[in-house]
């Protein structure tokens, strides 16, 4: 468009900058965009702004969105909904319900959309009697009826502090029917705070919406690993073979020099997996010495210990680390990608190598990123 000496639209841009977010992967490309935003004075346009604000809140950068929010001359509903969203997303929860609050003193209404992302702040900063209060209100004051995202939040909130019969009941008094999202939300739950009757329901009830559904038998297979009923996890695999259901595979991958580098469960198809391995060996003899204990919870296989622990060292995203540290200076930012939750020892060894190796790790899974740095992290170990 610009060759042809054509000038882009707004809408245009943020399409551009949309697509960019969308990618997971197109930070560079994000960044020249704006660069072409700040140069033809396009930060005036609402949309364009607003894109932005979701592109730095998607890559993590949380900082960077709300400085741009701050420059924007022209904000709506929309614009504020971003910075909320970006917030919740990168463990900034007070900020966001702060947000919340500042947009109603300007007078800026919020909307169904807003309350979706200040829901999810409340649910992944462990705020269950703020979310509560913030659901409820949002009928009584602002006129604003449920809907299926409001609900699964709820779940979720619910899920993740352990009251998992309140999720139970709020399921029943819902006002629209539960859809896949409300069950696999009460389910991830169970796996996670180890109920497997209540397990045992949720993974009926999304079956029953859709039995080529992977994530139902897969979750439910590890509520029952987790509780140590193997021979139950047993029965839930081979339904799924009866069924011909393949399960997604876990794959990480990280982002340099714009190639993307993927790596799935024992990769060993990378040119440098000798180095990767040899480098996971490093790391595992350091963090052990530093307190580090493997939960071998998390290794979802009948074998011995021993194995298990060999089985967790083998994570998709340990060994995309691995590579991140080998390819990168010291003292950078290391950014992984999953698409799948990250496992709680894997969760553990990142807590651990930024600790040690005086690194910050950005980790994007499938539901939500964390920032890792001085050994702790930013979801303070509830996510």
């Amino acid at each position: 468009m610009r060759d042809v000496g054509s000038k882009p639209s707004g809408f245009a841009i943020a399409s551009l900058v949309t697509a960019c977010d969308r990618s997971g992967c197109m930070f560079r490309e994000g960044i020249q965009i704006h660069d072409f935003v700040l140069k033809s004075g396009f930060l005036s346009d609402v949309f364009v702004g607003t894109s932005l604000v979701h592109f730095y809140g998607t890559y993590g950068l949380a900082s960077n969105a709300m400085r741009l929010f701050e420059e924007m001359p022209d904000k709506n509903v929309v614009s504020w909904t971003a910075l909320i969203s970006s917030f919740a997303k990168h463990g900034h929860f007070e900020k966001a319900i702060k947000t919340f609050h500042e947009m109603q003193e300007l007078g800026v209404k919020p909307d169904q959309v807003t309350f979706v992302s200040l829901l999810s702040a409340c649910s992944h900063g462990g705020l269950v009697e703020e979310g509560l209060r913030y659901y409820y209100s949002m009928t009584k004051e602002f006129n604003i009826p449920p809907r299926i995202a409001h609900c699964v939040c709820m779940i979720d909130l619910l899920g993740r502090s352990g009251r998992l019969t309140e999720a139970e009941t709020f399921i029943k008094e819902m006002p629209i029917p539960p859809s896949d999202f409300v069950w696999r939300s009460l389910l991830a739950a169970c796996k996670v705070h180890g109920n497997p009757e209540l397990g045992r329901k949720a993974a009926e009830n999304l079956i029953a919406l859709d039995p080529s559904d992977d994530s139902a038998y897969v979750l439910y297979s590890n509520v029952c690993s987790t509780s140590g009923r193997w021979g139950d996890a047993e029965n839930v695999r081979s339904q799924m073979g009866s069924r011909k259901v393949q399960k997604q595979p876990a794959c990480s991958w990280v982002k340099l020099k714009n190639q993307v580098s993927s790596f799935g469960v024992g990769d060993n198809s990378h040119p440098q997996s000798p180095e990767i391995y040899k480098k996971l060996d490093e790391l595992k003899k350091r963090i052990i010495e530093a307190g580090y204990v493997p939960d071998t919870s998390y290794a979802l296989q009948d074998t011995d210990e021993e194995q298990k622990e060999h089985n967790l060292w083998n994570h998709s995203e340990r060994l995309a680390l691995a590579f991140a540290l080998i390819n990168t200076p010291e003292g950078s930012t290391l950014k992984v990608f999953k698409n799948l939750r990250v496992c709680g020892d894997c969760h553990s060894v990142f807590k651990f190598v930024s600790g040690i190796l005086g690194r910050k790790i950005i980790l994007r899974d499938a539901f939500r990123f964390h920032h890792f740095a001085g050994g702790n992290c930013s979801c303070s170990d509830y996510w």
